[in-house]
C-alpha cells in the first residue's frame, strides 16, 4: 500500500472517530440528565452520610436540576439540566448551635473533602471523588444536599 493512501485511511478513521465522539456528545447534551436516576444515584450517598443524633425529618426530600453554564432561562423552561441536587432537611434538637453540628459532621465524614463557603458561618461544602455535599446547619434546621457527579475528574 503506497504512504499516500495509509495517510487517507488513518485520517479517515480519525475523521470518524471524532464524528462518533462528536455525536456522543451532542447526545448527551441533547438528553440532559435524567431526575429519577441521578436523583436516585443522590439517595445511595445521601443515605451513607450519619444523621445529627436527635435531628427529626422537617420535609419531604426533593431534588432540583443544575442547569448547564450556557443554558440561561431556557433550561428551566426545556427541562434540561447537567444535574440534579437532591435535598433532606431535618429540624435540629435545641441547643444544637451551627458550630456544634459542622463539628459533628467535621468528625464524621471521613474521606471527605471540606471547603469552605466564604463568608458563611453555618454552611460547608464537602468534596468526595466525583460527589457534592452541601451541609447547612442555620437556624435550628439542618440541609444535606446532593450532587454525586457535579465535578468533573
Amino acid at each position: 500500500m503506497s504512504e499516500r493512501r495509509t495517510t487517507a485511511y488513518i485520517l479517515g478513521i480519525a475523521f470518524i472517530a471524532l464524528l462518533l465522539v462528536l455525536a456522543a456528545y451532542l447526545g448527551r447534551l441533547a438528553s440532559g440528565a435524567s431526575e429519577s436516576d441521578w436523583a436516585k444515584q443522590n439517595e445511595i450517598v445521601l443515605s451513607s452520610l450519619p444523621l445529627y443524633p436527635g435531628a427529626t425529618e422537617a420535609r419531604a426530600p426533593y431534588s432540583t436540576g443544575e442547569p448547564y453554564p450556557n443554558a440561561g432561562a431556557k433550561a428551566a423552561e426545556n427541562g434540561l439540566f447537567k444535574s440534579y441536587w437532591t435535598t433532606h432537611t431535618y429540624k435540629l434538637p435545641v441547643g444544637a448551635r451551627p458550630d456544634l453540628v459542622l463539628g459533628f459532621y467535621s468528625r464524621q465524614l471521613a474521606g471527605w473533602s471540606p471547603q469552605a463557603v466564604q463568608g458563611a458561618t453555618c454552611e460547608i461544602l464537602y468534596r468526595r471523588e466525583r460527589a457534592l455535599l452541601d451541609l447547612k446547619a442555620c437556624d435550628d434546621s439542618l440541609t444535606l444536599s446532593v450532587n454525586y457527579q457535579e465535578f468533573d475528574v
